[in-house]
């Protein structure tokens, strides 16, 4: 019965990347053709200009150890880019041009740098299968059960078109997953530190993870208050505190490298690329501000 499960679990992430490989974009009769052409036809994987953002600062991190942009990139991330200070970057948080940058490294020996940096939400997107299945069976579900699930969250709603983009969408979801597994059982400190993590990585992620995140975090909190009720008195209640620090701990080196990161970009730790505003190529000094525009997300995807 054991050997079944395992041939079983084996048969679902073979069909399920089988699946995602046949979903990559490309042209035919080029197979290397977009790793070096800027190309932003449609159809194509440079068609969408919140992707050619990312890449395009995982390349600038690669390529000239900087976060910013130069003409070249700048064009082709356009508009979803911003002009501070002379300087053009990508107005997107930083966190899944991060990861991307050792998949490029990794593609530049192949000759391939953008197919194995997309390659990282089509990844994400079968630890999300897996993890949908894990957290389905701590919730008491069977293995078929579980199975069905993870296999059609992939395959059966939006998850397989974000899987084919270099977006935030697919590391979003593995961290707000991770968060709610880390939930399921008795608090400890190493588990306080790493749901500090998954929340400080969300954020570098993407700013609405904090909030999405939020209510993992308030139930995490109010798991560490203790009440003492003794008939006829009052009820007390305690807050472990020397628990909670261990989500200090695990938010502050992320965080902490976030706000280099702004500070460095927009010159202020607290400030993000979305509050200063969208710019096209060429652009003038002054940026137009995404959440006074009603034709803008003040963050945008």
């Amino acid at each position: 019965m054991r050997l079944q499960k395992i041939i079983l679990i084996i048969f679902t992430l073979l069909a399920a990347v089988l699946l995602i490989t046949l979903s990559i974009k490309g042209q035919f009769g080029h197979p290397v053709y977009f790793q070096s052409e800027k190309d932003t036809r449609v159809g194509g994987p440079f068609e969408s200009s919140n992707s050619n953002s990312r890449y395009a600062l995982t390349e600038a991190i690669v390529q000239r150890s900087t976060f910013f942009l130069d003409d070249s990139l700048a064009k082709f991330s356009a508009p979803d880019i911003v002009y501070h200070n002379g300087k053009y970057f990508s107005i997107f948080t930083p966190g899944v041009s991060l990861v991307g940058v050792p998949f490029y490294m990794l593609g530049k020996i192949f000759g391939m740098p953008q197919l194995f940096t997309y390659s990282i939400n089509a990844l994400f997107g079968l630890i999300n299968m897996f993890l949908v299945v894990l957290l389905a069976k701590k919730l008491g579900a069977s293995l078929y059960g579980s199975l069905i699930g993870g296999f059609l969250f992939l395959f059966a709603t939006n998850s397989l078109a974000y899987a084919l983009t270099f977006t935030q969408h697919q590391l979003s979801t593995t961290l707000i997953l991770l968060a709610l597994i880390s939930t399921i059982g008795k608090r400890t400190f190493v588990k306080n530190i790493l749901i500090g993590l998954f929340f400080s990585a969300g954020l570098l992620v993407d700013i609405p993870n904090g909030l999405m995140m939020m209510p993992i975090m308030i139930y995490v909190f109010a798991k560490h208050f203790q009440s003492d009720h003794e008939q006829n008195k009052s009820t007390n209640f305690s807050l472990r505190l020397a628990m909670l620090t261990g989500i200090v701990i695990g938010t502050i080196p992320l965080a902490a490298f976030f706000g280099w990161y702004n500070y460095k970009t927009t010159g202020s730790y607290t400030k993000i690329g979305q509050f200063i505003g969208r710019a096209n190529y060429p652009a003038s000094e002054l940026s137009v501000p995404t959440s006074k525009n009603p034709s803008k997300k003040l963050f945008p995807y």
